[in-house]
């Protein structure tokens, strides 16, 4: 009775503050976060985003046993235009395949507005409100074959001026309404893969309750040679002690390759978010090749391959490569400066493969076991 008017009392004056609104009329039998699910027993692989939807076709034509499909929502005109006309879990789940869905972007993308405290309060009710709607799209039997992933505003520590402490809390509510609705879906957000080499992933503890109760985190490991880290490698510089703003022949030693330390990259991810969620996932991975080659590609699925077992003993269960195929992004010039292409897939954009397939999928079909 006394911890019951303690709970009451609490979530009154939080409502009252307006600084974290009342959840209590929603909270419905949520979830214990942590769950185990069998998701989490294996390491399965998947490609994203324009293969979502014709995933059988990469699996049959490559023999590969892809088990996840990653598909982006940046916006509330997505969610309500072509994600709902077209996306249908169950296609994919009758393949024995997971659906991946990556927001980014989502609340600046839908209502032109920042990540403070007043621009997330503000638009508070309607990004929960479409997050229920696509939980009902989603919601399915909680039985294990029917599980979807949802990486919600990936990179949201770039997004502009946010307050981490608002965030928090909104990441823990977002998670409860999507469980409400559909319990079969396992819920994460998104960290930039370069948080860990900066300082403690939680923003020094202050994102440590939402990490702990998220049923997995997820992370992005995206590397090429892009704006400044361009220039100085087309002057010849190679980039190892110096590439994102790390030395990392001091931190790992002197390696052949500045890509040869993305799987440290990887690996260091993992150590830092392990501390606040045993689940991890790598939700989009890249290795552009544009400036650096194709055995840049080749190297760093070797070294995956080589660190599999260390990366799933530090709880990572699965990776999903961001486009099979390389494509132009002409809207997109930023991308890979004035190139103005993206080529970190393992096909050519004439569907010709490239080096780094066989790895590929070796490195897939011995692992994947769902």
């Amino acid at each position: 009775m006394i911890s019951s008017l303690l709970a009451m009392l609490l979530s009154l004056v939080l409502s009252l503050t307006g600084v974290f609104p009342s959840l209590a009329s929603r909270q419905v039998n949520v979830p214990a976060y942590g769950s185990i699910n069998y998701t989490f027993q294996n390491f399965v692989f998947g490609v994203g985003p324009e293969e979502w939807n014709s995933l059988k076709d990469v699996r049959d034509k490559y023999d590969i046993s892809l088990k996840i499909a990653t598909s982006w929502i940046n916006s509330h005109q997505d969610l309500y235009g072509w994600w709902t006309e077209s996306f249908f879990p169950q296609t994919l789940w009758e393949m024995g395949c997971i659906p991946h869905i990556i927001t980014w972007g989502y609340i600046e993308h839908s209502w032109n507005t920042d990540y403070s405290a007043a621009g997330l309060s503000k638009y508070r009710q309607a990004w929960l409100d479409d997050l229920a709607y696509m939980a009902g799209r989603l919601k399915a039997p909680n039985d294990g074959k029917h599980t979807i992933l949802v990486s919600l505003e990936t990179e949201f520590n770039c997004y502009k001026n946010i307050d981490y402490a608002y965030w928090n809390q909104l990441m823990i509510d977002s998670r409860n309404i999507i469980k409400q609705v559909a319990p079969n879906v396992l819920v994460s957000y998104g960290i930039g893969g370069w948080a860990w080499r900066w300082g403690d992933v939680s923003m020094n503890g202050v994102l440590a309750p939402s990490m702990q109760q998220m049923d997995f985190m997820s992370f992005q490991s995206m590397w090429g040679a892009y704006g400044e880290a361009q220039t100085r490698w087309m002057k010849g510089d190679n980039l190892k002690t110096n590439y994102e703003g790390v030395n990392w022949v001091k931190k790992f030693g002197d390696k052949p390759h500045i890509w040869d330390y993305m799987v440290d990259d990887i690996i260091g991810n993992c150590e830092a978010l392990r501390k606040y969620n045993r689940h991890l996932f790598l939700a989009h991975f890249c290795i552009d090749h544009h400036l650096w080659g194709v055995q840049s590609q080749v190297d760093v699925l070797n070294a995956i391959s080589n660190n599999i077992d260390t990366l799933g003993s530090l709880g990572l269960f699965g990776i999903s490569w961001m486009k099979s195929r390389d494509s132009r992004w002409d809207e997109w010039t930023y991308w890979s400066g004035d190139i103005g292409c993206q080529t970190g897939g393992y096909e050519y954009p004439d569907s010709s493969e490239k080096p780094c397939l066989s790895m590929w999928i070796d490195l897939v079909n011995s692992n994947s076991q769902l």
